[in-house]
């Protein structure tokens, strides 16, 4: 994930949760260096992503969050 990542990954928090992060949180993230990751396909770009912390020998998760359209049980085609 990047900065530029940013304005799609809030939407997809946006319509996945009734309080989402907020744009900052995400920001925030990345300038502390915390570990994120999107997953995108060639036809709708982002459709995913995770923030995790790292700790001593281990992964905190911050957030992993599915598009809604993507989840199990719903249809993408």
């Amino acid at each position: 994930m990047t900065v530029a990542d940013i304005d799609a990954v809030a939407e997809i928090e946006a319509s996945a949760y009734s309080f989402p992060w907020s744009r900052g949180n995400f920001v925030d993230s990345l300038a502390a260096g915390y570990r994120a990751m999107v997953w995108a396909t060639a036809d709708e770009g982002i459709v995913g992503y995770c923030i995790a912390m790292p700790g001593v020998g281990e992964m905190h998760l911050l957030n992993i969050t599915v598009a809604p359209r993507w989840q199990i049980g719903r249809a993408h085609v």
